[in-house]
């Protein structure tokens, strides 16, 4: 499941930037701004424990890095594509 606001992020990212690399860079920046936001509602807590006691460490042997990452990926890979078709669309259109 994708979470909505990570969409929204590449629907805005992908109409208020002009070229490709500019929606690279704002995607990139918005996995950092979904894990800023993901710390401040304090989501990280249960699923850091949850990696905690699964012993499911990727990254460093750690299971705070591994949430971190995960969570960067997903905010990123969920905008980049929604970035990415809005600006196609933005230059056919």
């Amino acid at each position: 499941m994708l979470p909505f606001p990570n969409v929204l992020a590449g629907v805005l990212i992908g109409a208020f930037n002009s070229p490709w690399s500019a929606v690279l860079g704002a995607s990139l920046g918005w996995g950092i701004i979904w894990c800023l936001y993901v710390w401040i509602r304090n989501i990280h807590v249960s699923r850091i424990a949850f990696l905690r006691e699964q012993g499911r460490y990727l990254l460093f042997g750690s299971p705070t890095v591994t949430f971190w990452a995960i969570e960067w990926v997903v905010g990123f890979s969920t905008a980049l594509p929604v970035g990415t078709a809005i600006y196609l669309a933005r230059l056919v259109f």
